[in-house]
């Protein structure tokens, strides 16, 4: 989006807003993308988090007080933000590749939204223990008919593994909130500021 707003400088004596637009429209593009983790973990942003946005410089008191008091879904408030900033700056004719790198945000950000709201069926979690649970069995039985000590050992490991891999299947299924698995989507974005190219 900077390469975009740095192509669109429509001339040098334009240069000084337009370098502010395209600082504020980055700002509001990463506060979009910081709201939307808080809400999709489904945790209500707190004054906490808005003040540790207001401490790296990303929103201002004035916007931190206006999104403390607005009911819906913030982030999409600041992507209209970006929206109207960018035709603000360069002009409603030349802001239609903005308008496409922001449309394309909005988009991945519903497909999240959407594979988060559709998780594996119940039937089919229950249908999966039964599988693993009768595959257990068969080997259990199939394992204990050897003459061999190593049957046992080889058996408790793969029961193991696959019992491992369906917890961990569980835990990676939703990896944005505050479990030990999780992504630390915060401190990565704060460090993706801090190296932008302003």
């Amino acid at each position: 989006m900077t390469q975009e707003l740095r192509i669109r400088l429509p001339n040098p004596e334009r240069r000084a807003i337009i370098t502010g637009a395209r600082r504020s429209a980055l700002r509001f593009c990463f506060i979009n993308v910081y709201l939307f983790f808080f809400w999709i973990s489904g945790h209500k942003t707190t004054d906490a988090e808005l003040d540790e946005l207001v401490n790296h410089g990303l929103v201002s008191r004035v916007e931190r007080d206006w999104l403390k008091n607005y009911e819906g879904q913030k982030h999409s408030v600041v992507l209209d933000w970006t929206l109207e900033i960018a035709r603000v700056a360069v002009g409603s004719n030349q802001a239609r590749p903005l308008f496409n790198i922001i449309c394309d945000l909005r988009t991945h950000q519903t497909y999240i939204e959407d594979m988060l709201s559709m998780p594996v069926p119940f039937q089919y979690f229950h249908l999966m223990n039964l599988m693993m649970c009768l595959s257990f069995v068969g080997w259990a039985y199939g394992m204990a008919m050897y003459d061999s000590w190593i049957a046992t050992f080889i058996f408790m490991a793969s029961t193991v593994i696959f019992l491992g891999m369906r917890e961990l299947s569980g835990c990676l299924s939703d990896p944005f909130g505050e479990d030990a698995v999780d992504f630390p989507i915060s401190v990565w974005l704060l460090d993706t500021w801090r190296e932008c190219d302003l």
